[in-house]
């Protein structure tokens, strides 16, 4: 997830008390596991561009590419991480339009999985 502006927000587990409400910055990027689930009380105004990474794509990557499999992804809350930043730039002009090529968004798709599986 991008954060698209500043946000304020805690997450809700069902098992413990939720978190303190922290504020994210406008740029920074949420990466979950939504293997167990994800939600988030919000407090004021929340836009982002959120991306599902599926576990299948990240392992076709790396039967690709000869790299390890990634079996789960780090979580990382509000981080700042310039290339998913200007890769989800890629994606923003996309959203809306009636066609948009998707030879295009396969292409910037790779990218982040690539991106995010080497980090």
């Amino acid at each position: 997830m991008l954060h698209l502006t500043d946000v304020e927000h805690s997450d809700i587990w069902q098992d413990r008390p939720p978190s303190p409400l922290r504020i994210y910055p406008e740029g920074s990027i949420c990466l979950i596991n939504l293997a167990k689930g994800a939600a988030i009380a919000v407090r004021g105004q929340f836009e982002a561009l959120v991306i599902h990474l599926p576990r299948k794509h990240l392992a076709e990557l790396a039967e690709q590419t000869g790299e390890p499999r990634v079996d789960d992804l780090a979580v990382c809350r509000g981080m700042d991480d310039p290339t998913v930043r200007d890769i989800d730039a890629a994606l923003l002009p996309l959203i809306g339009q009636d066609e948009v090529d998707q030879s295009l968004v396969a292409h910037i798709a790779l990218a982040l999985n690539a991106h995010r599986a080497h980090c």
